[in-house]
């Protein structure tokens, strides 16, 4: 039974999901871009750092007055824009911010060779975790059941504050995991695991090995950082013996963060998990919804244009926060991620021929159908992407449960390579590198060689490290 203040939380919760569904699609975009169009106008004449900006590039914010001039003449920018230099950061962003108001930063792993960082107010920071709470409570009804929230993130990614959860801080640690699932989980109706694909899975793999009751536990998992193969997800959910088509015992979502925007930007929901699956078994949809340059099966997120404008130009994704007091200037923000923005009228009309309606998001978002960056090796004409190794390594059990998920495809005297990371103690045998080599070529299609090292005898980092993410090529 709720307690009186929670039966007040989930009366305001019900309130905010229902206005957000009750909106008209086109008043959702509408509304989007009317944001959109002031933030720009608040930066434009209030920001330091965007005005050099855009008098560098000669564009004046006063005939900016509509969506259409606003897509044809504000530039677009990225983390290079803002990040390009210490001393770009330390003028243009601190010395002329006042830093009382600065609560939170969240900095970015790096990958790219730059840096850049997303800043939060206290006030900013308290919308943000009350928001958070209503979508947990939405997906997983933590109002209604006691729940564990276990964030085995970086110890440097830290969790909003969540009045409604029991919430442990254990970071990327296995042994830490663990210890919490053979004691505490099961004092919980429920347990929502946080972390990157390749620590949960290895975890989860873990726990199996060491005879954790998994199957008797009902565990949501939310994994980010990196692309998840549907066959990861259907790994993990026979390790937690969970029906993907029932999420009362439990389910597995995606969730794509960037560090300027925030933790949650693009989030996958069980309507946007079964469009993706149909699409990977009916070859009729994939073709209305999906490009064909790509050779695997992209993400399929919602996000929320109550936050948010997206747009799509030359298949990148551009990004323009709708927080009223901007700190930094995220307007049209190319996050170089590849992708494709479908309207909501668009996917009603495509779900309808395929009597798929209730596949349909709930929150009338468009569907944000993700490739992420374009990074591939060319051999022979053909482009090979890590998504296609990351998906060939989960298609066999043994393979799945004897490697890492940890592997670098490069470039060899011309020719590719794929070298892959088995765990501690697995013997290489003739038969496993067969085993590896039909699990990858029924997703690559061509004849690559394939270097299989004992554990700590891969040459790119001998102990993982999950603070950072994996680096492919």
């Amino acid at each position: 039974m709720l307690s009186l203040k929670n039966k007040i939380k989930k009366s305001k919760y019900n309130y905010v999901i229902h206005s957000c569904q009750d909106m008209a699609p086109y008043e959702v975009i509408a509304r989007s871009q009317q944001k959109a169009l002031k933030v720009f106008k608040r930066a434009a004449e209030n920001v330091e750092l965007y005005q050099n900006y855009l008098q560098s590039k000669n564009v004046s914010g006063k005939n900016i007055d509509d969506i259409a001039a606003f897509k044809s003449s504000v530039p677009v920018i990225d983390k290079h824009s803002i990040f390009h230099s210490e001393e770009s950061v330390n003028e243009n962003i601190f010395l002329k911010a006042n830093q009382n108001h600065i609560q939170s930063i969240l900095l970015s792993s790096g990958s790219t060779g730059t840096f850049s960082f997303g800043i939060s107010t206290p006030k900013e920071i308290k919308k943000n975790n009350q928001f958070i709470e209503v979508i947990l409570d939405y997906y997983f009804n933590i109002l209604d059941e006691s729940s564990l929230i276990i964030n085995c993130l970086s110890q440097s990614v830290k969790l909003p504050m969540i009045d409604t959860a029991a919430v442990v801080e254990t970071g990327p640690r296995i042994d830490s995991l663990l210890y919490i699932l053979q004691t505490l989980a099961s004092k919980f109706s429920q347990i929502i695991i946080i972390g990157d694909n390749y620590f949960i899975k290895n975890a989860l793999e873990a726990a199996l090995k060491k005879n954790i009751p998994l199957g008797k536990l009902k565990i949501h998992i939310i994994v980010g950082g990196a692309y998840l193969p549907e066959k990861l997800r259907t790994h993990l959910t026979n390790i937690l013996e969970i029906n993907q088509h029932n999420r009362h015992n439990g389910s597995i979502f995606s969730s794509m963060g960037i560090s300027e925007f925030g933790l949650n930007l693009f989030f996958e929901s069980p309507e946007t998990v079964r469009l993706r699956q149909l699409t990977l078994q009916n070859p009729s949809l994939k073709e209305h919804l999906l490009y064909d340059r790509y050779p695997y099966i992209p993400m399929f997120f919602n996000y929320f244009p109550q936050a948010f404008f997206l747009e799509e130009k030359n298949q990148d994704i551009i990004i323009t926060s709708l927080t009223s007091a901007l700190r930094l200037p995220l307007i049209r923000y190319n996050t170089k991620d590849k992708g494709h923005i479908i309207p909501y009228s668009e996917l009603n009309k495509i779900l309808k021929d395929f009597d798929r309606n209730h596949l349909l998001p709930p929150f009338k978002s468009p569907l944000v159908i993700m490739y992420g960056k374009d990074d591939y090796l060319l051999f022979n004409g053909k482009r090979i992407y890590p998504q296609q190794i990351s998906e060939g390594l989960f298609t066999d059990f043994e393979v799945a449960i004897s490697t890492t998920g940890n592997f670098r495809l490069s470039q060899k005297r011309d020719k590719p390579l794929i070298e892959i990371q088995l765990k501690k103690n697995i013997k290489l045998t003739w038969e496993f590198k067969i085993k590896i080599a039909h699990a990858l070529l029924r997703y690559i299609e061509m004849d690559i060689p394939i270097k299989i090292f004992h554990y700590q005898d891969f040459p790119y980092g001998m102990e993982l490290d999950y603070e950072r993410k994996f680096k492919y090529i």
